[in-house]
């Protein structure tokens, strides 16, 4: 399934994809929207996968599933996936717009308890002949004791991923409302309006936390977003699996364990693709 957003023209076209079927036509018409818009900018797509799924799409064996996927296999299994060549080839594109990595702008890869990863994909110019470099960015997971209870892990993907696109969807409206009321962006300002998707309860941390990604990582406001969204998600999916109910967290479960969260790290600098 994928779900997507967007409140105004003005604003990114965000989409988030969680399956792993029927990715290929997937990839090419989101390529063909990106090169039809005026700015990439403009359409911003995350791929929220498992690392053992991610290890079978791009072909490499995952021996040890319930241990977790090593750093250095799946650091493999992403360039591998994202240097696959597309299905249907344009040759009025540049070479470096026939890969997977064209559609994407950053991967949220989950491994049930133990570390999750956020790739995020740097996009060249599209006129440039320069090739796609990725970061992978390390995000500790909240570890759960059970006290006796029983803790239900069934949906605690689907909890990551609207989780992942709700703080997404928020934080993008927040930094382009900021933006849009700056002098130098008078233009923008009609029809920009403050985030509704989360309360302020929720969206006031994650926004002190992207601003500390900022500086503690000297990243863009584009990577800080990413972190923090797919960090969020993984609260969200770590609360789930307290309720019995599929995919159901409460408020107070998402806070504390947003809190628990340790910082994100920075374990590959820069690699081409």
């Amino acid at each position: 399934q994928s779900s997507s957003s967007s409140s105004s023209s003005s604003q990114p076209f965000l989409c988030l994809i969680d399956s792993v079927v029927g990715l290929a036509p997937l990839w090419q018409e989101i390529v063909d929207c990106g090169t039809r818009a005026p700015t990439r900018q403009q359409q911003q797509t995350i791929l929220k996968i498992n690392a053992s799924e991610l290890c079978r799409l791009a072909k490499l064996e995952n021996k040890e599933e319930a241990g977790g996927v090593a750093q250095d296999q799946l650091v493999q299994a992403v360039v591998a996936f994202l240097r696959q060549p597309l299905e249907q080839q344009d040759s009025t594109q540049q070479p470096q717009q026939t890969k997977v990595a064209a559609a994407l702008d950053a991967l949220a890869i989950t491994d049930g308890k133990h570390t999750a990863y956020l790739v995020r994909i740097l996009q060249p110019p599209q006129s440039s002949q320069a090739q796609y470099k990725m970061q992978i960015y390390q995000l500790p997971v909240p570890q759960l004791t059970n006290n006796n209870n029983l803790l239900y892990p069934i949906g605690a993907g689907d909890a990551v991923a609207a989780g992942t696109l709700a703080a997404w969807k928020s934080l993008t409206d927040h930094y382009h409302y900021y933006y849009s009321q700056q002098p130098e962006h008078p233009q923008e300002s009609e029809g920009s309006t403050r985030s509704t998707v989360l309360p302020p309860a929720l969206l006031e941390p994650l926004l002190r936390d992207a601003t500390q990604h900022m500086s503690a990582l000297n990243s863009d406001d584009a990577d800080a977003i990413f972190l923090t969204s797919f960090a969020f998600g993984i609260a969200c999916g770590t609360a789930s699996c307290l309720q019995e109910s599929n995919s159901v967290v409460t408020i107070l479960d998402v806070q504390r364990l947003y809190r628990s969260n340790g910082q994100p790290k920075l374990v590959v600098s820069s690699l081409e693709l």
